[in-house]
C-alpha cells in the first residue's frame, strides 16, 4: 500500500515538475521516481519502518521490552533528534489536523509547548502533509521516500537550466539526493529545508532570465514551501545560496535588470504572504525564547565554538567522511562537537567534479569552484569567516556550517559537468582524472591513517572503509579507459556511483518492524487515558516526547525553542540540560505537584516521596501515583502579589502547598503583598489540543491558577467577552473571576496566527483569480 501510494505521488510530483519548470522525458522521469527506492524499498516491501525508531528502546522502561520486539543493537545513536522530536511530533500534528483543529499546541511535552509557532514540526510542509494519507507508522517510508525524489528531481532541474543533458542531470540528482548531508538529515525539517536549495536555485534563475509574474510566483511558491519545511536557520541559509546563484545570474544578463529584480523582490514578498499562517507565529514566540534570548547576547554557536584546530580537524571529513568513524558502522572518538555537516559525495562523483573542475568550458565553472570554497570554509567554522558572518544581521545568531550545503550542491553540478565533458569526445581525460583523484584520495588517506588509530577505529573497518571509497573510483576510470562507447560507459559510471553511495550512507537509517512503534508499556496509553493529569519520569527514563505516542502529557520535552520563563523555574523542580531535557532526578518537588503531574515512572531502588503510591509497572520501573497532584486549574488559599523575578522564585523555592499560596503578577514598580484569595468550585476540561473549557462557581472574587505554560496568544472568554490573563508562578496562566457562576473558554489563538492566517487566505485566493484577471485582461 504504502509503495503504491509513493508511486501515486511520484508521478504528481514529475507532472508539476513538468509542468511549472520544463519538460522531462519519460525514460528520465522514470529514473527520477525509483532513485529514492534506492534507500527505501527494502522498507516497503518488508513492511518495515525506515526510521531509528530503535533508539527510543535505549533506556527504561523500553529496554525492557526490547527483545520482543526484533531490536537487538542500537543502529545509529546520532539520529535521536527524529525518533525523540521529529516523529513524535508530526504524531501530534496528525491528531490536531484529523480531528479538525489548527496545529498549534503540543499538550504532550513541557506541559503544553507551541506546535506550529516552533517551526520545525513543520505541519504545512507538503511532504509531511502528504503522510497523512496513511497511518503514521506507514507514513514514515512515503514521506522519506517523497523527500528524497524532490531532492532528485530540484537537482535534476537544475542542471537542466544550465543547459545540460538528461543523463547529466540525472548524475547531479543522484549525487545530491546521496550526498551525506541529504540522507542524514532526511526525516529532519532541516533535511527537508536543504533538500529545496537545488529548487530555489532554480526558481532564482528563472526569475531573472524570464522576468514577469508567472516566474515571480514561481519563486514565491518555492519559498513558501521552504519556509513550510520549519527550519528557519536553514531557510536563511538557503536563501542566501539561492541568491547567489540568482545574482551570478543577472550579473550575466545584460537586458531587463531592473524587471528581474523586481520580480525577485516580488517572489520573496509573495512567499512571505503565503506563508504569514506559520511564519507569523513564529516571529512572535521567537522573542519569548531562552535560545534568543541566549544568541542574543552570546552569539551564534559557530562563535561560541570557533578555534583553528577545530576547523582542521572538520576539514578530511567532507573528503574522506569515515575518518572519525561512521555511527551505523564502527564509532570512533571523535572530536568533541564534530557534527555531521560535511559535503561527501562519494569518490566516483568526487572525481567527476574534479574532472568538471578542471576541463569544463562552461562559464559557470569558476563560480561553482567559488561557491564551493565558500561553503566549505563555512562548514568547517574557518574562524575569519565566522568572524564576518558575526557582523551580517541574521547570520549573526545562526550556525553557519550548514552552508557546507553550497559545497554539496557545487561538487554535484560540477561532477554533471564531468559527464559533459565525456558526452563530448574527451571521456580520457575523465578517465585520467578519475585515476588521478584515486591516487590522491589514497595518499591522503594513508597520511590520515595515524588519525584514525588515534580515535580508536579498527584496522579492519578502516581497511574496508578506504576499499569503499577508492576501488570504486579506480574502477571507473579503467572502464572509461577500456570501454569505447560513451554511453555503456556512462551507465557503469552511474551504477558504480550508486553502488558506492548505498554501500556507504544506505545503512544510515535501519529499517525497524512496525511492532516497535511504541506498542509497549501497554499501561502507559492506559496512564494516559486517566483524566486531565500531567506525566513525569526519572532520570533517563521514557525520553521525553516520545511521549506523544502513549498519550501522555509529559512535563519534560526538549526542542529549538524554549518558552523562557518556564526554564527560569527549572531550578524548582527539575536539571536543565544543555541542547537536551530537563531531567527530573526526584519526585519531591512540591513544584511537581502544582504542574498537575499525577503519574510518574520511578527507580524502585530510590526513595519514593510519602505522597507517592506504586500502581503499577512498566518493565523494571514502578509506575507511581502522586496523591497531592493539584488540578491543572484550581484556587489558591492566598496569593502573593507584585512579586518581581527572580524574587518570586526565590519564594517559590520555600515554599511546600502552591494551593495554599501561588505568585500571581510581577511588577518591579508596586509593594508586594499577600492577600487571601477568594473561594469557591473550579473544574477545567480539554476542548482540543489547543483549548480548555472551564466551569467556575465562586462564593467570592477570587484568582484561578491554571498550570498551562504562558506563552503569549493564550486567551480567555466568557461568552463574546475576553477576560484579561496573567502571570502565575513564572510561567503560567492566572485570571480574576467576580463572585458567581462563570463558562470560559481559554484558548491559545495568537493574534500572530489570526493575523497570518488571513493574510495566507487571501494570498491564495489572489494566486488563483490572478489567470482569470490576467486572461480577460488579454482577451
Amino acid at each position: 500500500m504504502g509503495l503504491a501510494v509513493y508511486l501515486a505521488t511520484a508521478v504528481v510530483s514529475i507532472a508539476i515538475a513538468r509542468r511549472v519548470f520544463l519538460p522531462i522525458s519519460l525514460r528520465a522521469s522514470a529514473a527520477l521516481v525509483l532513485l529514492p527506492l534506492l534507500f527505501t524499498f527494502r522498507a516497503f516491501v518488508s513492511g518495515g519502518i525506515y526510521a531509528p525508531i530503535d533508539l527510543a528502546y535505549q533506556t527504561e522502561p523500553l529496554v525492557s521490552y526490547i527483545d520482543r520486539f526484533g531490536v537487538h543493537a542500537f543502529h545509529n545513536s546520532t539520529l535521536s533528534d527524529t525518533y525523540a522530536q521529529m516523529l513524535p511530533w508530526r504524531a501530534v500534528v496528525r491528531e490536531a489536523i484529523l480531528s479538525g483543529e489548527w496545529p498549534l499546541i503540543n499538550p504532550y511535552m513541557l506541559s503544553g509547548d507551541l506546535l506550529a509557532g516552533s517551526a520545525q514540526p513543520a505541519p504545512y510542509d507538503p511532504i509531511n502533509l502528504a503522510g497523512l494519507l496513511l497511518p503514521l507508522a506507514d507514513s514514515i517510508n512515503l514521506t522519506t521516500t517523497l523527500a528524497f525524489l524532490w531532492a532528485a528531481i530540484g537537482a535534476f532541474l537544475l542542471a537542466r537550466r544550465f543547459q545540460m543533458a538528461e543523463i547529466s542531470a540525472l548524475f547531479a540528482a543522484a549525487a545530491w539526493m546521496a550526498s551525506s548531508f541529504i540522507v542524514f538529515f532526511i526525516e529532519a525539517a532541516l533535511g527537508h529545508a536543504a533538500l529545496l536549495l537545488p529548487l530555489v536555485c532554480v526558481a532564482a534563475i528563472d526569475v531573472v532570465r524570464r522576468p514577469g509574474p508567472g516566474r515571480a510566483t514561481v519563486l514565491g511558491v518555492v519559498l513558501a514551501v521552504l519556509i513550510f519545511a520549519g527550519h528557519p536557520e536553514a531557510l536563511l541559509q538557503v536563501v542566501v545560496i539561492g541568491s547567489i546563484f540568482g545574482a551570478y545570474e543577472l550579473w550575466r544578463e545584460r537586458e531587463h535588470r531592473s524587471r528581474s529584480v523586481a520580480a525577485g523582490v516580488g517572489g520573496g514578498i509573495l512567499a512571505v504572504l503565503l506563508s504569514a499562517i506559520f511564519l507569523l507565529p513564529i516571529l512572535d514566540a521567537l522573542p519569548q525564547t531562552t535560545e534568543y534570548a541566549s544568541r542574543r547576547t552570546e552569539g551564534s554557536e559557530d562563535l561560541q565554538t570557533m578555534n583553528w584546530k577545530f576547523s582542521m580537524e572538520k576539514l578530511p571529513v567532507s573528503v574522506v567522511p569515515f575518518v572519525y568513524g561512521l555511527a551505523w558502522k564502527e564509532s570512533g572518538n571523535a572530536p568533541p562537537l564534530m557534527t555531521p555537516h560535511n559535503a561527501a559525495i562519494g569518490g566516483v562523483f568526487l572525481a567527476l567534479a574534479v574532472a568538471g573542475a578542471l576541463f569544463s568550458t562552461r562559464r559557470e565553472r569558476l563560480f561553482l569552484v567559488a561557491l564551493a570554497a565558500f561553503g566549505l570554509l563555512a562548514g568547517i567554522g574557518f574562524p575569519p569567516l565566522v568572524r564576518a558572518f558575526s557582523h551580517v544581521p541574521l547570520l549573526s545568531l545562526a550556525r553557519n556550517e550548514r552552508f557546507i550545503a553550497a559545497t554539496a550542491l557545487s561538487a554535484v553540478l560540477l561532477a554533471a559537468m564531468g559527464i559533459e565533458i565525456c558526452l563530448a569526445g574527451m571521456k580520457s581525460r575523465v578517465a585520467w582524472t578519475m585515476l588521478g583523484t584515486g591516487t590522491a584520495l589514497l595518499f591522503l588517506i594513508v597520511a590520515l591513517t595515524p588519525v584514525m588509530r588515534g580515535v580508536n577505529l579498527s584496522a579492519e573497518f578502516i581497511r574496508a572503509s578506504s576499499a569503499s571509497l577508492l576501488v570504486p573510483v579506480f574502477l571507473s576510470g579503467a572502464l572509461l579507459l577500456a570501454i569505447r562507447r560513451v554511453d555503456v560507459c556512462i551507465a557503469a559510471l552511474l551504477v558504480l556511483a550508486l553502488i558506492q553511495r548505498v554501500a556507504d550512507v544506505g545503512g544510515m537509517y535501519p529499517t525497524v518492524a512496525p511492532s516497535a512503534f511504541c506498542r509497549e508499556p501497554s499501561v502507559l496509553k492506559s496512564v494516559g487515558n486517566k483524566g486531565l493529569y500531567r506525566f513525569a519520569a526519572e532520570d533517563y527514563s521514557l525520553l521525553p516526547n516520545i511521549g506523544a505516542h502513549y498519550g501522555v502529557e509529559d512535563v519534560r520535552g526538549f526542542q529549538a525553542m524554549s518558552l523562557l520563563r518556564l526554564q527560569e523555574t527549572y531550578p524548582l523542580w527539575c536539571t536543565a540540560q544543555q541542547n537536551w531535557f530537563n531531567r527530573i532526578d526526584s519526585l519531591s518537588s512540591p513544584f511537581l505537584s502544582f504542574l498537575n503531574v499525577r503519574y510518574a515512572l520511578h527507580y524502585p531502588e530510590r526513595p519514593l516521596p510519602p505522597q507517592w503510591r506504586v500502581i503499577g509497572n512498566a518493565g523494571r520501573l514502578s509506575v507511581v501515583e502522586n496523591a497531592r497532584a493539584l488540578p491543572r486549574a484550581f484556587i489558591p488559599t492566598s496569593v502573593r502579589l507584585n512579586v518581581p523575578y527572580p524574587r518570586n522564585i526565590r519564594e517559590m523555592r520555600s515554599a511546600s502547598d502552591f494551593s495554599a499560596v501561588s505568585w500571581v503578577g510581577e511588577s518591579a514598580f508596586s509593594q508586594p503583598m499577600t492577600n487571601s484569595n477568594g473561594s469557591g468550585k473550579v473544574v477545567l476540561a480539554r476542548d482540543g489540543l489547543s483549548g480548555y473549557v472551564m466551569r467556575a462557581d465562586l462564593l467570592t472574587d477570587a484568582w484561578i491558577v491554571v498550570s498551562q505554560p504562558a506563552w503569549r496568544g493564550w486567551r480567555a472568554f466568557e461568552g463574546t467577552h475576553e477576560i484579561q490573563t496573567s502571570i502565575a508562578n513564572h510561567a503560567f496562566l492566572a485570571m480574576r473571576l467576580a463572585r458567581g457562576s462563570h463558562n470560559v473558554a481559554l484558548a491559545f489563538r495568537p493574534q500572530s496566527f489570526l493575523i497570518g492566517r488571513v493574510i495566507t487566505l487571501l494570498t491564495l485566493i489572489g494566486i488563483c483569480c490572478f489567470p482569470i484577471w490576467s486572461a480577460r485582461s488579454a482577451s
